[in-house]
Parts: structure tokens; sequence; C-alpha cells
């Protein structure tokens, strides 16, 4: 690894960070639909690992929490370099060469993964913080045109006799600051004191308000101010190989009913952003909601309203865990 050089990504590495991304998560990598941003983004520093001037590993982080805060994300190598350490090497030089003379007030770093053997195997105060599962509305990607034929007004009047739809209203960050700036609401929504906002993480505190909200396609909530904010749902629009995919990040009451009726909101919006291209579309619920109750419901709706081909959703696992840093040597 001694040929292995660490530096600092510009906008000119998108064809080799691309290169190296290709056949990733099976079509369904959004990075090369939202490198530039990242790139134009402050509080986001990517890095690239070169071996013999080619790119051979990518990862970004997002600073956040006024600072304290290292979101590790997008991390991607070639085939011909993984197991060989490269992810720990680039991060060690990443944090001490480029983050900690930059964000000294770094304490931890925070990552999401499906599997948890490789962090419960070290011994550095790695923590599960958060225990969610994705549901994937249909393992291959729905025609527009079929998803169009699904959703006719005649069929959205059918479910707001289903569902309560009709409560839910539009958010923005001035309800997300109120919503944390209201201890009980807080503690329902985000019991764990953190909310993951598609691929961020961030502290529940109205600090995070802004950078929480930046590149949401909608937010809808139930609830008020005055009483108490019972459900939330974060929806992210983005492309990807297989077409568009948009995921929906739901915090607060485990009714079916309510969830549901979140995801009912978002469809309309998931037609909008996706601009032609087939539909791949993420629900993303606390594990502790996810009983048999809310399971045949959810793949009842699906089938009736999302997935064409009449598939039934799949299910699986993601793990948000802390790990503590200290400067000028991070424990990675």
């Amino acid at each position: 690894m001694d040929r292995i050089v660490v530096r600092r990504a510009t906008v000119d590495d998108y064809d080799g960070v691309k290169r190296i991304s290709k056949g990733i998560y099976e079509g369904r990598d959004i990075l090369p639909d939202v490198y530039f941003k990242c790139m134009a983004n402050p509080a986001k520093n990517g890095v690239v690992a070169e071996l013999d001037g080619e790119i051979v590993a990518f990862e970004m982080v997002h600073i956040v929490d006024g600072g304290r805060t290292a979101v590790v994300q997008s991390g991607r190598s070639s085939p011909n370099i993984r197991g060989r350490g490269i992810f720990g090497l680039m991060e060690k030089r990443h944090f001490t060469d480029i983050l900690f003379p930059r964000f000294p007030r770094i304490a931890r770093m925070r990552t999401m993964s499906t599997k948890t053997d490789f962090f419960e195997s070290k011994d550095d105060g790695t923590e599960i913080i958060m225990r969610r599962v994705v549901i994937s509305l249909g393992d291959v990607p729905v025609p527009l045109a079929d998803f169009v034929h699904r959703l006719t007004p005649q069929r959205m009047a059918a479910l707001r006799q289903q569902l309560p739809i009709d409560s839910l209203a539009p958010a923005d960050g001035n309800t997300l600051k109120d919503i944390l700036a209201a201890p009980l609401s807080t503690k329902h929504l985000f019991p764990e004191g953190v909310m993951v906002t598609d691929v961020d993480v961030f502290d529940a505190h109205g600090s995070n308000t802004r950078m929480a909200v930046d590149g949401c396609s909608a937010i809808f909530v139930t609830g008020s101010a005055s009483s108490m904010y019972e459900s939330l749902s974060f929806g992210h629009g983005a492309a990807c190989q297989l077409g568009c995919r948009y995921t929906i990040d739901y915090y607060g009451t485990p009714d079916h009913s309510v969830i549901l009726a979140h995801v009912s909101r978002h469809l309309p919006l998931v037609r909008e952003v996706s601009r032609g291209r087939p539909l791949l579309i993420h629900l993303i619920v606390a594990e502790a909601m996810l009983g048999e109750v809310l399971r045949r419901h959810v793949n009842e709706f699906a089938v009736a309203n999302v997935a064409s081909t009449g598939q039934s959703p799949s299910y699986f696992k993601l793990y948000t865990m802390t790990h503590p840093l200290s400067a000028p040597n991070p424990r990675l």
C-alpha cells in the first residue's frame, strides 16, 4: 500500500469515481447524480485514493453537528483493491491530514451499514445508535407508465377513503425547527436523539435544521406545535442507473395507516421527480415498527399501488453506528 496516494477529490475526478462505482448496489447507486452537488458543499469533504495515478477508492465525509460529527458516506473501491485495508488507510489519512486541521472539534464518526460484524469485532467504543428497516416496494424498477396508470385520480381518492392522508400537512425547515424546539415532539419522533435523512445522520437539534432539509424533495407531518407532532417523513429523489430512487424516511407513530398515508402523499411527487425514468421506492422505518401487521399492510399496499410486476416488497436491516475519535490520530 506504499504506492497509494490519498488526496482531496475534485469535480475533475467524476469519471474516475464513476468508473469504480460501476455495478455497485446493483444499479441503485445515486452518487453519480449527486457528485457535483456534494463537491460544491463546503461541509462535505471527498477524498480519492490513487494507485499509480489511477483512482481506486473514494469516500465522502459530511461534517455536521456544529463540527463535532463526521458522517462517512459513499465509500467505494475498485474490485482489485478490496479486502486490502484501503479504507482504513484512506480514512486515517483523510482525518489526520485533511479533516482535523480544518475541523478540530470532531469527536466522533458516524456510518450506516447493512452489516455490523466488522464494527462489532472492534474494541473501540463503536455503538449501534439506530436500527431501521428498508422496505423496497418492489425489487425491480416500476415503469413510469405503469405507475401513472395505477396512480389515477380515482385511485388516490380511494386511498383518501382508506388512509388518513388529509391529516398530513406539508412541512419545511421552519416546521422542523418547531419540532426540535419542543422536547415532547422531539422525544416522540427521534427517541434515539438522532435523525437520518437519506444518507445523512444528525443529532436531533435545531442547529441542524438547514442541513437536514437540504435536498429533500418533500416533508410531511401530522400533529401541530400547539399539541405534539406525531409523525414525520422526509422524501429524497435522485437518479440511479436503474432509473429514479425515491427514499422515504419515516418517524413517529407506528400505526400502519399513518405510515401508508405518508407514502401516499409522497407518491405524486415520486412521479414528478422521476422525470420519466423507471422508479424504485424505498420506505425506511424503525426496526421496532416492523411487526406482522405492518408487513402485511405494506405488502398489500405495494402490490396494489406501486409494484406493477405484482412483486412483494423486500426487507433488509440498516444500522447507524457511532465511533469515538480523538485528534490527531483517530481510532479507525
